[in-house]
Parts: structure tokens; sequence; C-alpha cells
């Protein structure tokens, strides 16, 4: 088992949840994102859309993205774009702001 405090994100890829740390290790989980976001820490998890849950340590920066959506980095890399939904823009940066 990954401690929580260990794991940077949580991305369904591929028809899995995977766990991936700050030390870029990956895990396949059994849980589900929906089933995941409501079981973590909200004061450091932040599902962002269907696919990812984000620690906000995991957080390197943060960019305008068409149609009001906003575009993260993460460390380490999703190898991805990593898209902020439109419905949880307001939500994610009331998150970032408290």
């Amino acid at each position: 088992a990954v401690p929580c405090r260990d794991v940077a994100y949580l991305t369904f890829d591929g028809g899995a949840t995977h766990a991936v740390t700050f030390q870029d290790q990956r895990y396949v989980i059994d849980n589900s994102i929906a089933s995941l976001s409501g079981q973590l820490d909200t004061e450091i998890y932040f599902q962002i859309n269907r696919k990812f849950i984000i620690h906000v340590d995991s957080i390197q920066g943060i960019h305008y993205w068409f149609n009001s959506r906003l575009k993260v980095e993460l460390s380490p890399s999703a190898g991805t774009s990593v898209i902020v939904s439109r419905e949880r823009v307001k939500a994610f940066k009331e998150w970032l702001d408290r």
C-alpha cells in the first residue's frame, strides 16, 4: 500500500486507476476516481476532472486554457495535458486560495 501523503496524483488511464507518487512510481489501484474523491483529504487533494485527482504539492504551474478552463502542470509530469474542467474551475481557484 502507498501512503496517501506520497501520492502526487491519481489518474484514470487505459481502463485503470493509477496512483502516481512524488517519486514517479505508478501503482494500479482498484478504486474509481469518483469513489476516491470522497475518501481523500480535501485540504490537499482536489478532483479537477473525471480523470484526475491532484495533490496541492504536485502543482508546478497553472495556465489559462481554451473555453475558460485551466491547464495544470504537474510534477512528476502526467505525460498528457491536465485540464481543469470548466465546471470545476471556480471551486479549484477557491481551493487554491484558502
